[in-house]
């Protein structure tokens, strides 16, 4: 019976991670293929020279609001959107507008020094892009860096314009339902999506352009729009069964906490202790692992893995730091803040999303006016 008992307690937590490793290979398949990877991509989106980046990125905003709004209809599913709401807003509540704001602002700056974001570092690592290694060994420094100024941090910071919880979510606020807010939300956004890609077609943007013989697997690229609607749909089994919703950044936290295997070690820190165990620090770490598994299953298919050139290995490094610093800060990345917390509808969400693109157009245009902006490397 006992034996029994362990094995019916265990079930749930193996299905969390064979979800999160599904999400995982999913995640990084698509952020392959869509090409949304390449450093270039990102920084050439925040001088508004490609368009890539932003269609993936409101195509899969768009496509997780829609169906977070659809599981929040049915009186079966809404208790888990309501739960992966809470568990949101538990991990931005204790921040202060001034402390996303910054967070966001340097994340953005590190995107653009590095040419990816928290999430896209493991596409870069599945398909051999050039330093993306690097980015992640800067992104785990980043995280121990931010977990030992964690304290100091805080005084600083998060007490600083404190947000009520009870008003972290735009229905709360105003005082409507979720429809009320999120249908012209997403009417809006998916009326973007359509008048750029009218204009800009994603087939103009590619680097290499798609060979017409090649099957869908094959092919080197696909439409960004496509990609981003498949990673926002990932939205459904996270929620449904572990209880939260996309995001990455704390991953590295989890992966800079591995050393804190002593006790006095573990309360010079306890940051980063915190992340340390646990299924609500481990099912991220499985979803990132299996994303550089998909990604490199997606580059191997079109036999384009170790062909992108990556950023200098300083601007690897310093990008990938300055980036899980801030997102740590800011409690949230570009898949926390922005997939998610916009599909949740939470208006600080909305507001570091802002924040983090002008990060990122800052550091682009001071990047370009020093001819920096453009020069990428391979690695022989």
């Amino acid at each position: 019976m006992a034996k029994d008992t362990r094995n019916a307690m265990r079930q749930p937590v193996v299905l969390k991670y064979l979800v999160a490793s599904l999400a995982g290979v999913v995640f990084g398949f698509c952020m392959e293929k869509a090409r949304v990877f390449e450093p270039s991509s990102i920084r050439y989106q925040m001088i508004f020279r490609k368009f890539i980046m932003l269609k993936m990125f409101l195509a899969a905003v768009f496509s997780g609001a829609v169906w977070v709004l659809l599981l929040a209809v049915f009186s079966w599913t809404k208790p888990r959107v309501v739960a992966a709401q809470r568990e949101y807003i538990s991990a931005v509540g204790n921040k202060g507008l001034l402390a996303v704001m910054c967070g966001t602002f340097l994340l953005g700056i590190g995107m653009t020094l590095c040419g990816a974001c928290p999430g896209m570092v493991l596409a870069q690592v599945g398909a051999g892009t050039q330093h993306a290694f690097i980015t992640f060994l800067g992104g785990v420094c980043g995280a121990f860096l931010y977990g030992l100024l964690e304290p100091y941090i805080r005084d600083v910071f998060d007490r600083k314009m404190p947000i009520e919880m009870k008003k972290m979510s735009l229905p709360d606020w105003l005082g409507v339902s979720m429809p009320v807010i999120a249908t012209p939300l997403i009417v809006c956004i998916g009326t973007v999506v359509i008048v750029i890609e009218k204009y800009i077609p994603w087939t103009s943007e590619l680097s290499v352009p798609n060979n017409a013989t090649d099957g869908l697997l094959e092919l080197r690229a696909w439409s960004p729009i496509l990609a981003g609607l498949v990673i926002g749909t990932l939205q459904i089994p996270l929620i449904l069964v572990i209880g939260d919703t996309l995001g990455g950044s704390s991953t590295y936290c989890t992966i800079a906490a591995l050393p804190l295997c002593t006790k006095s070690l573990s309360q010079q820190l306890p940051y980063l202790a915190r992340k340390r165990c646990g299924i609500d620090n481990w099912w991220q770490v499985v979803y990132v692992a299996s994303a550089i598994l998909g990604a490199y299953f997606s580059s191997s298919l079109s036999s384009t893995s170790g062909s992108t050139p990556g950023v200098s290995a300083s601007y690897a490094f310093s990008g990938g730091l300055l980036m899980i610093f801030g997102a740590r800060l800011a409690a949230g990345c570009t898949s926390g803040h922005g997939l998610s917390g916009c599909a949740l509808l939470v208006p600080i969400s909305f507001l570091g999303v802002v924040s983090m693109f002008a990060g990122g157009i800052a550091a682009a245009t001071a990047l370009l006016e020093w001819g920096e902006l453009e020069k990428y490397y391979f690695v022989f």
